[in-house]
């Protein structure tokens, strides 16, 4: 009779494992699945990935909200030099 060892640890995902003779002859290859809590890992690596995401699409948000103020600032500023060129030149024709 010959003995399998099952080399596999539980919470792997679906894996080739080997199982061999006591020999170390007559090796065979058997398809194993990880276990009740195979796979677990992947879920941990989705949400770090997404938690990635979240972070880069906020950074991307507020870049985008700096150049809109920015953008606005400039408009302002633009709006106060021509009240300003009006003004003045309200005055030199009431002088002139």
């Amino acid at each position: 009779m010959s003995s399998c060892i099952n080399i596999a640890p539980l919470n792997a995902p679906p894996t080739v494992t080997k199982a061999a003779h006591s020999s170390g002859f007559n090796s065979t290859v058997l398809i194993t699945g990880g276990g009740g809590g195979g796979g677990g890992g992947w879920k941990e690596e989705e949400e770090e990935e997404e938690e990635e995401e979240e972070e880069e699409e906020e950074e991307e948000e507020k870049e985008e909200e700096e150049e809109e103020e920015e953008e606005e600032e400039e408009e302002e500023e633009e709006e106060e030099e021509e009240e300003e060129e009006e003004e003045e030149e309200e005055e030199e024709e009431v002088v002139g």
